[in-house]
């Protein structure tokens, strides 16, 4: 389901530092109908919310949108247009 470099990179750098990363949302429907998906929902497990926004930054903008629920958006530039992704961090209190 991983369909980038930029994708691995996150994903790499967020399991690196001993998260466990899963896609959810419309990425997985997009997946299975076999489209492109113009965003990216991941859910992180086993980092702080702190912890991911750092790893995070070297990506692009993060914006802490809902700190009090664990959600963290992050938009890169991809072939000149914005890429977003959202991640929910989940079992950790901010």
């Amino acid at each position: 389901m991983i369909e980038s470099v930029e994708q691995t990179k996150i994903y790499s750098a967020l399991e690196s530092a001993g998260g466990k990363v899963m896609v959810i949302g419309g990425a997985c429907r997009d997946f299975i109908l076999g489209v492109p998906s113009k965003d990216l929902d991941i859910e992180v497990h086993g980092l702080s919310l702190d912890n991911i926004e750092t790893i995070l930054s070297q990506f692009g903008k993060v914006n802490t949108v809902g700190r009090k629920f664990g959600i963290v958006k992050l938009t890169t530039d991809r072939y000149y247009a914005p890429r977003g992704y959202t991640i929910q961090v989940f079992g950790v209190h901010p």
